[in-house]
Protein backbone atom coordinates (compact mmCIF):
# COMPACT_ATOMS: atom_id res chain seq x y z
CA UNK A 1 0.00 0.00 0.00
CA UNK A 2 1.29 3.45 -0.88
CA UNK A 3 1.81 5.99 1.91
CA UNK A 4 -0.70 8.74 2.43
CA UNK A 5 -0.40 11.90 0.36
CA UNK A 6 -0.98 14.06 3.42
CA UNK A 7 2.03 15.12 5.49
CA UNK A 8 2.05 15.75 9.25
CA UNK A 9 0.70 19.31 8.78
CA UNK A 10 -2.33 18.10 6.87
CA UNK A 11 -1.10 19.54 3.58
CA UNK A 12 -1.16 17.37 0.47
CA UNK A 13 2.12 16.77 -1.29
CA UNK A 14 2.63 17.51 -4.94
CA UNK A 15 2.98 14.54 -7.23
CA UNK A 16 6.03 14.61 -9.43
CA UNK A 17 5.57 14.29 -13.17
CA UNK A 18 8.22 14.38 -15.84
CA UNK A 19 7.24 14.45 -19.47
CA UNK A 20 10.02 12.82 -21.42
CA UNK A 21 10.48 11.51 -24.95
CA UNK A 22 12.66 8.79 -23.37
CA UNK A 23 9.75 6.77 -21.93
CA UNK A 24 10.22 3.86 -24.35
CA UNK A 25 13.97 3.90 -23.78
CA UNK A 26 13.45 3.79 -19.99
CA UNK A 27 11.16 0.76 -20.33
CA UNK A 28 13.53 -1.01 -22.72
CA UNK A 29 16.55 -0.44 -20.49
CA UNK A 30 14.61 -1.36 -17.36
CA UNK A 31 13.93 -4.81 -18.77
CA UNK A 32 17.36 -5.23 -20.36
CA UNK A 33 19.70 -4.06 -17.60
CA UNK A 34 21.14 -6.34 -14.95
CA UNK A 35 22.93 -3.54 -13.09
CA UNK A 36 21.04 -2.93 -9.81
CA UNK A 37 22.21 0.69 -9.62
CA UNK A 38 20.86 1.49 -13.07
CA UNK A 39 17.65 -0.44 -12.45
CA UNK A 40 16.74 1.53 -9.32
CA UNK A 41 17.30 4.83 -11.13
CA UNK A 42 15.21 3.69 -14.09
CA UNK A 43 12.38 2.62 -11.75
CA UNK A 44 12.38 6.09 -10.18
CA UNK A 45 12.36 7.71 -13.64
CA UNK A 46 9.39 5.53 -14.66
CA UNK A 47 7.55 6.45 -11.46
CA UNK A 48 8.17 10.15 -12.13
CA UNK A 49 6.96 9.87 -15.72
CA UNK A 50 3.70 8.25 -14.54
CA UNK A 51 2.84 11.37 -12.51
CA UNK A 52 1.22 9.25 -9.79
CA UNK A 53 3.94 9.46 -7.14
CA UNK A 54 5.41 12.07 -4.82
CA UNK A 55 9.12 12.42 -4.10
CA UNK A 56 8.47 10.84 -0.70
CA UNK A 57 6.84 7.80 -2.31
CA UNK A 58 9.70 7.36 -4.76
CA UNK A 59 12.21 7.72 -1.92
CA UNK A 60 10.39 5.11 0.16
CA UNK A 61 10.15 2.62 -2.72
CA UNK A 62 13.81 3.03 -3.66
CA UNK A 63 15.12 3.19 -0.10
CA UNK A 64 16.86 6.49 -0.88
CA UNK A 65 16.45 9.98 0.53
CA UNK A 66 14.21 12.57 -1.12
CA UNK A 67 17.26 14.69 -1.91
CA UNK A 68 18.84 11.77 -3.78
CA UNK A 69 15.63 11.29 -5.79
CA UNK A 70 15.64 15.01 -6.61
CA UNK A 71 19.23 14.78 -7.85
CA UNK A 72 18.39 11.76 -10.03
CA UNK A 73 15.31 13.44 -11.50
CA UNK A 74 17.23 16.63 -12.23
CA UNK A 75 19.85 14.59 -14.09
CA UNK A 76 17.05 12.85 -15.98
CA UNK A 77 15.40 16.18 -16.87
CA UNK A 78 18.63 17.74 -18.14
CA UNK A 79 20.44 14.76 -19.66
CA UNK A 80 17.75 12.19 -20.35
CA UNK A 81 18.43 8.51 -19.75
CA UNK A 82 22.12 9.01 -20.49
CA UNK A 83 22.39 11.70 -17.81
CA UNK A 84 20.48 9.59 -15.30
CA UNK A 85 22.75 6.59 -15.74
CA UNK A 86 26.03 8.50 -16.07
CA UNK A 87 28.63 7.40 -13.54
CA UNK A 88 30.93 9.98 -12.07
CA UNK A 89 34.19 9.07 -10.36
CA UNK A 90 33.89 8.80 -6.62
CA UNK A 91 35.64 11.38 -4.48
CA UNK A 92 38.83 10.51 -2.69
CA UNK A 93 42.52 10.42 -3.28
CA UNK A 94 44.17 8.52 -6.07
CA UNK A 95 46.08 5.37 -5.12
CA UNK A 96 49.79 5.94 -4.58
CA UNK A 97 50.58 3.17 -7.07
CA UNK A 98 49.03 3.51 -10.49
CA UNK A 99 47.65 0.55 -12.43
CA UNK A 100 50.81 0.18 -14.50
CA UNK A 101 53.02 0.08 -11.38
CA UNK A 102 50.63 -2.39 -9.75
CA UNK A 103 50.84 -4.65 -12.80
CA UNK A 104 54.64 -4.52 -12.74
CA UNK A 105 54.59 -5.21 -9.01
CA UNK A 106 52.40 -8.31 -9.50
CA UNK A 107 54.72 -9.56 -12.24
CA UNK A 108 57.83 -9.04 -10.11
CA UNK A 109 56.18 -10.65 -7.09
CA UNK A 110 55.40 -13.71 -9.19
CA UNK A 111 59.10 -13.83 -10.13
CA UNK A 112 60.16 -13.46 -6.49
CA UNK A 113 62.07 -10.25 -7.21
CA UNK A 114 62.20 -8.99 -3.61
CA UNK A 115 63.17 -10.66 -0.37
CA UNK A 116 62.05 -7.81 1.87
CA UNK A 117 59.72 -4.84 1.94
CA UNK A 118 62.80 -2.60 1.97
CA UNK A 119 63.90 -4.05 -1.38
CA UNK A 120 60.40 -3.41 -2.75
CA UNK A 121 60.58 0.13 -1.42
CA UNK A 122 63.96 0.71 -3.11
CA UNK A 123 62.58 -0.61 -6.42
CA UNK A 124 59.65 1.83 -6.21
CA UNK A 125 62.01 4.75 -5.62
CA UNK A 126 64.53 3.78 -8.30
CA UNK A 127 62.19 2.58 -11.05
CA UNK A 128 59.18 4.82 -10.52
CA UNK A 129 60.34 7.69 -8.28
CA UNK A 130 57.64 6.79 -5.73
CA UNK A 131 58.48 7.22 -2.06
CA UNK A 132 56.41 5.09 0.31
CA UNK A 133 56.80 4.44 3.99
CA UNK A 134 57.45 0.86 5.00
CA UNK A 135 53.87 0.70 6.25
CA UNK A 136 52.73 1.74 2.76
CA UNK A 137 54.92 -0.95 1.22
CA UNK A 138 53.42 -3.56 3.53
CA UNK A 139 49.96 -2.33 2.56
CA UNK A 140 50.59 -2.82 -1.14
CA UNK A 141 52.39 -6.10 -0.68
CA UNK A 142 49.57 -7.38 1.51
CA UNK A 143 47.05 -6.22 -1.08
CA UNK A 144 48.81 -8.10 -3.85
CA UNK A 145 47.00 -10.88 -5.60
CA UNK A 146 49.26 -13.52 -4.19
CA UNK A 147 47.67 -16.31 -2.19
CA UNK A 148 46.74 -15.82 1.45
CA UNK A 149 49.59 -18.11 2.44
CA UNK A 150 52.32 -15.85 1.11
CA UNK A 151 54.98 -14.42 3.38
CA UNK A 152 53.57 -10.88 3.22
CA UNK A 153 50.31 -11.55 5.03
CA UNK A 154 51.36 -12.27 8.62
CA UNK A 155 49.48 -9.74 10.74
CA UNK A 156 51.22 -8.15 13.70
CA UNK A 157 49.63 -6.36 16.67
CA UNK A 158 48.19 -2.98 15.76
CA UNK A 159 46.79 -4.13 12.43
CA UNK A 160 49.98 -3.70 10.45
CA UNK A 161 51.25 -6.29 8.05
CA UNK A 162 54.80 -7.52 8.12
CA UNK A 163 56.42 -10.33 6.13
CA UNK A 164 56.69 -13.62 8.03
CA UNK A 165 60.45 -13.71 7.44
CA UNK A 166 60.74 -10.45 9.44
CA UNK A 167 58.48 -11.53 12.33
Amino acid sequence: MLPSLVNSLGMSRKRTEIISPDAEEVERLLHATTDARDKERLIVARMAMSGQHTLAMMAQVSGRSRSTIQIWLERFRTGGVEGLLERTPSPGSMPSLGFEVQAQMAEKLAQGAWRSAREFRMWLEEAHHIKLSLAGCYYWLGKSERSSTNRWTAAIPGGRIRPKSMC
